[in-house]
């Protein structure tokens, strides 16, 4: 999300190396995949409307700024006019919270809370304080947040090798720690910091989300099927996935 009064977010790029990591899945018909556009598609109503179509969505992946203030994290989303809104953590545990009753929506499985490089250290720190709460009070299984912005290499290699990972295991803190590595390959050490920046919270004991059963994925779910959201980008389905 980049309301129209805060500093411009590296969204483009962030839509690309998200592209380049699902693409290929989606040509051979395992994934789809739909943006929340900047404008009207991009409020905190229209995410609610989202989240609450179909069977619901199974990870959500933000990029949007974000700040702290009295010890309360928020992220800055569009409001109707285009200009920020904050959003706090009570608002968004009841956003993934799911939907009860008739016409039942589940709840997302993971969410990750993405600070680019164009984030400021403040929208960082946000990412890492909601993140755990919206564990604890909601229906996550997990969710990423990031200690500091990291450059536009480091996120790229992020973006890629964590979904890369996860959608091949199923395991998140699997998937956290082979894109850490792959950071600190290219970086050649670890004396930079942008590999420590991503923190995974989860509520499940050995990271598993999703499994393989035969050579198909399943999302360990009622459902056949798995989607993925990406606020201020795309959903994905992913054929045959069910949730653990």
């Amino acid at each position: 999300s980049s309301p129209r009064d805060l500093a411009p977010l590296g969204i483009s790029a962030e839509q690309g190396r998200l592209e380049d990591v699902w693409k290929p899945l989606a040509e051979r018909g395992e994934m789809e995949w739909e943006f929340l556009e900047r404008g009207d598609k991009s409020t905190m109503d229209a995410l609610d409307s989202r989240l609450g179509a179909d069977e619901g969505w199974d990870i959500v992946h933000f990029t949007a700024h974000g700040k702290v203030e009295d010890a309360r994290a928020y992220l800055r989303l569009e409001g109707e006019d285009g200009w920020h809104e904050d959003v706090d953590e009570e608002r968004l545990s009841v956003l993934f919270a799911g939907r009860q009753g008739p016409g039942r929506v589940r709840a997302p499985t993971l969410v990750v809370l993405n600070a680019c490089q164009s984030a400021t250290i403040e929208s960082a720190r946000a990412t890492l304080g909601l993140a755990p709460v919206l564990v604890q009070r909601g229906q996550l299984l997990a969710a990423v947040g990031m200690q500091f912005p990291i450059d536009d290499n480091s996120a790229r290699l992020f973006a890629a090798k964590f979904y890369e990972a996860l959608f091949r295991a199923g395991q998140v803190d699997y998937a956290i720690a082979t894109a850490r590595n792959v950071i600190i390959s290219a970086k050649r050490g670890v004396e930079g910091r942008d590999w420590g920046s991503p923190v995974l919270y989860m509520r499940t004991r050995e990271g598993k989300l999703f499994r393989f059963v035969g050579a198909e994925w399943l999302h360990v779910w009622r459902t056949a099927r798995s989607r993925v959201l990406e606020f201020v980008r795309r959903r994905i389905r992913s054929r045959g996935v069910r949730r653990e």
